[in-house]
C-alpha cells in the first residue's frame, strides 16, 4: 500500500473535519447566544400577543425553536463525539499498519 496516499487522505480528512466542527460549533454558539434574547422578548410580549389571532402561530414557533435548539445541540454533541472517536480509531489503525 502507498503510505503517501494514506498520509494525504488523513490530512484531507482532518482538514475537512476541522472545518466541519468549526461550522457546527459556530452554529450552535450563535443559537445559544440569540435564543435567550428571543425568549426574553417573547415573554415580554406574550400577554399582549394572547389577544391577537396570531398567538397560536407565535406560540408554535416558540415551541419549534426550542425543539430545534435542543435537537441541534444533541446532534452536534453526538456528531462531535462520533467524529472524534472515528478519527482516533482511523489514526490507531494507521499506526498499527506501519
Amino acid at each position: 500500500m502507498n503510505l503517501t496516499y494514506i498520509s494525504q487522505w488523513s490530512t484531507e480528512y482532518t482538514v475537512a473535519f476541522i472545518i466541519r466542527q468549526i461550522f457546527y460549533i459556530g452554529f450552535i454558539f450563535s443559537l445559544i447566544i440569540i435564543y435567550p434574547f428571543y425568549t426574553y422578548v417573547y415573554q415580554l410580549n406574550r400577554e399582549k400577543e394572547k389577544a391577537t389571532a396570531a398567538y397560536p402561530i407565535m406560540n408554535h414557533y416558540h415551541f419549534a425553536l426550542k425543539f430545534i435548539l435542543i435537537m441541534g445541540l444533541m446532534m452536534t454533541i453526538s456528531h462531535f463525539y462520533i467524529s472524534v472517536v472515528s478519527l482516533g480509531e482511523s489514526n490507531d489503525d494507521d499506526y498499527e499498519n506501519e
